[in-house]
């Protein structure tokens, strides 16, 4: 509560402020609603591959190449489905996000200031404050929020990139004919 000389940020400023630190905040409760297909799907894939899976030709897997082709395949859409889970699991991990604070604080910060002001005698008015000290706030969460979605976004990126190698693996995959 100190009336230095600092200049004052612009209405504009402010919202410019806010709108960005609107956005992160809304991208990270957009990510968890996305992540929600991927867990369901990779459940899904996994059954599909066990119920495509034949155990019955094993004992040739070094005798046929069929059936080798057949169960590298396997393996490597069951490893892209491992994948997929981990960077899920990374996506929805909870991180923390850098918040302006909470309406209860801001409220005792008005109340406070606005007695200073009054007990000061000085000609700024609390919304001017306001804006003056929560801008540089807003500035530093949205900095500090930006990479952490931007982290969130490219593991959710990688999940459903390996989910699609393994349902496209487990398409193509030979299937073994039976002799």
């Amino acid at each position: 509560m100190t009336s230095d000389n600092t200049e004052k940020p612009s209405k504009e400023f402010y919202t410019l402020c806010y709108d960005q630190y609107k956005i992160e905040l809304e991208e990270a409760e957009k990510l968890y609603q996305k992540i929600s297909i991927l867990l369901i799907l990779i459940p899904v894939i996994g059954g599909v591959s066990v119920s495509l899976g034949r155990i019955d030709i094993v004992v040739r897997l070094f005798e046929r190449v069929d059936v080798f082709l057949y169960y590298l395949s396997f393996l490597a859409a069951w490893l892209a489905l491992a994948v997929s889970t981990t960077f899920s699991i990374l996506c929805v991990i909870p991180r923390t996000y850098k918040r302006i604070g909470d309406m209860g604080g801001w409220h005792d910060w008005k109340k406070k200031y606005q007695q200073y002001l009054h007990e000061s005698g000085a000609d700024e008015t609390i919304d001017d404050a306001l804006i003056r000290d929560i801008c540089p706030k807003l500035a530093e969460a949205q900095t500090q929020n930006a990479p952490i979605n931007e982290s969130r976004r490219k593991c959710f990126q990688k999940g459903v990139l390996f989910a699609s190698i393994c349902i496209c693996l487990l398409y193509t995959s030979p299937s073994p004919r039976d002799r």
